[in-house]
């Protein structure tokens, strides 16, 4: 695709992890549609950290990719997690 001429619209990697079902989340994918001018909203960082199953071993690297890049304040980024019938409310950068 990229070796034939096209070009990726700069929200590419946004609209990726914001629509991509989570068991079919591809890290090559993401590493050659992911650029420097990415931006990325809190609905595509809270997906890929919490939703998104990839390799571990890139699971930091592109957390801290994407929250360097969120167009929002990650500190006040809080989700709800239900587990057993329970839920937790809690930021997702908590210490």
């Amino acid at each position: 695709m990229i070796q034939n001429g096209s070009i990726l619209r700069n929200d590419a990697a946004n609209v990726y992890l914001e629509n991509i079902p989570f068991d079919k989340f591809s890290d090559e994918l993401f590493a050659v549609i992911c650029t420097e001018g990415n931006l990325f909203s809190a609905a595509a960082l809270t997906k890929y950290l919490i939703e998104i199953s990839g390799r571990e071993s890139k699971k930091l690297e592109y957390f801290k990719f994407i929250a360097s890049r969120c167009k929002d304040d990650v500190s006040g980024i809080t989700v709800s997690i239900r587990h057993l019938e329970k839920e937790i409310n809690c930021n997702i950068v908590s210490k």
